[in-house]
């Protein structure tokens, strides 16, 4: 799993909303786009990103669109650092909806213009593993409280497990996707 410090964090923050003013200024046609969970910030997204050109600069909506999968890495993440130590079924049931969530969230992003669609295809890949870890989550919450020493309990720690260890891929995935983002960034000016 990476892991951010918390002053990159805050940088990242100031420039997403640095990136958001920008946008907001020059697209008339923006509108916000609730991520849908309170790890999620809220992200601004052009109604016509989709018809973006396929070469120059990338736009203010795609440079937004960008943060959003920065934002949205984080978010996942952080589902998993900021974990209770108390693994309780309804504390487990509470991680797997939230890396559930990972797929929508990502499509409330809106489309990806053409340029930024292998960003989209990376980080929709690594939604998909952090959806596994939700259910395995989910599956050891759905155990309850279980007999230490019984097949249970084995099968709830073989699920814990799968839920720590398998949104370590979806975040390869995500951090992937962000480089890609940065590829496409450069390869555009």
């Amino acid at each position: 799993m990476l892991v951010r410090s918390r002053s990159c964090s805050t940088y990242l923050a100031i420039a997403a909303v640095v990136v958001l003013a920008m946008a907001a200024c020059s697209d008339p046609e923006a509108t916000t786009v609730d991520a849908g969970s309170p790890q999620t910030p809220a992200t601004t997204v052009s109604t016509s990103a989709v018809s973006t050109p396929a070469s120059g600069p990338l736009t203010g909506a795609e440079l937004v669109w960008l943060e959003g999968i920065a934002a949205l890495h984080k978010a996942m993440d952080d589902v998993l650092q900021d974990s209770p130590t108390a693994l309780t079924p309804t504390a487990m049931r509470s991680m797997a909806k939230q890396l559930a969530g990972c797929t929508s969230a990502l499509d409330k992003l809106g489309p990806p213009t053409d340029r930024l669609r292998p960003v989209h295809d990376l980080a929709g890949q690594g939604c998909a593993e952090y959806e596994k870890g939700g259910k395995c989550f989910a599956t050891a919450a759905n155990l309850g409280v279980v007999v230490a020493g019984s097949d249970q309990e084995k099968k709830q720690t073989d699920a814990i497990s799968c839920g720590f260890s398998t949104p370590g891929d979806g975040s390869k995935l995500l951090a992937e996707a962000e480089v890609k983002g940065f590829e496409v960034k450069e390869n555009t000016r």
